[in-house]
């Protein structure tokens, strides 16, 4: 499944579950079931930012993005992580408030049964948003599954209490049983807190440029190292992330007599190496003569036994 589509059933999905909730809620004269309608309707928005950047993050380079448009994707992620954070500081603001002013939930039969098809709708969802984004690397379309699935556990939460709300009033008659959900619903809001933080985390490491996981680059120093004799050594190894592209700089210590064009084979040849583990990757190989005046940083991967040490 494409990206554009798995984001567009997201929209349709969406679309369904605020109609839906909101012309219930209009006619049950529900107060609950009109605020999760909103709430469906941010899920919406978050959707449709998710549709967008899919949709132009997988634009090729062009003359005014000359490294692509993969940080739509993580512009996406930010985005949607500040909308969680939002709906969870208004879960809590919400709870908050029912505790200070409890009053007996209404329509508690028609409020579970709208709760249960949006928690088995969105998981059904975020499922496979989950499965598209980790397959294409979508950090968009993953942000967007976190947000569906943060509604799961607020459905999920405000389900069990009403639930419980309705068995404890007819097994416990008079019992003072309020509390059940604002507390459900703030235990639901710090779940949403930690996802969030998360998201965000994740979409601003590669905003800012920060390095590939330790392991990719282990990897990438591996694949660099079979092709000594050919290479003599590397350097100033540099890496980001945008979206789905990693970005790989590096300077290549060569054989001071080879040719301008045997160099360019043997930059080809480590592009292509790189591309055996990361095939969308864009490799940047600056050649240098070995002259044997050895950094530390090209020490530890020179091809000599016996190089010099480390200048000073």
């Amino acid at each position: 499944m494409t990206k554009k589509k798995a984001a567009g059933i997201s929209i349709l999905s969406n679309a369904g579950l605020t109609a839906g909730k909101l012309v219930i809620g209009i006619l049950s004269g529900s107060v609950a079931i009109i605020a999760e309608a909103a709430h469906s309707g941010m899920d919406l928005l978050a959707s449709c930012i998710a549709y967008y950047a899919v949709a132009v993050s997988d634009k090729p380079a062009d003359v005014d993005h000359r490294y692509g448009h993969g940080k739509y994707e993580n512009l996406s992620g930010l985005a949607e992580a500040l909308l969680i954070f939002l709906a969870a500081g208004w879960i809590i603001h919400e709870a908050i408030q029912k505790f200070l002013e409890p009053s007996p939930p209404g329509m508690v039969l028609l409020g579970t049964g709208v709760m249960f098809v949006s928690a088995t709708a969105n998981w059904l969802v975020s499922r496979m948003l989950f499965r598209v984004g980790k397959e294409t690397e979508s950090l968009a379309l993953v942000a967007d599954a976190w947000h569906l699935k943060t509604d799961v556990y607020t459905s999920a939460g405000v389900m069990t209490s009403l639930a419980l709300y309705y068995a404890g009033t007819k097994l416990l008659p008079g019992a003072n049983l309020l509390w059940l959900d604002p507390l459900a619903a703030i235990a639901v809001a710090l779940l949403i807190l930690k996802a969030a933080w998360n998201l965000s985390a994740e979409a601003m490491r590669d905003l800012l440029d920060e390095s590939l996981p330790p392991q990719e680059e282990a990897l990438i120093r591996d694949r660099l190292l079979e092709l000594r004799p050919l290479l003599y050594s590397f350097k100033n190894l540099r890496t980001r992330k945008a979206g789905k592209t990693r970005f790989v700089d590096l300077e290549a210590m060569m054989p001071p007599d080879i040719s301008v064009k045997t160099s360019h084979d043997i930059a080809d040849a480590i592009s292509a190496k790189l591309r055996e583990a990361f095939p969308d990757a864009v490799v940047v190989v600056h050649v240098e003569p070995c002259e044997e005046r050895c950094t530390e940083d090209c020490l530890q991967n020179c091809i000599s036994k016996t190089a010099p040490a480390a200048a000073e």
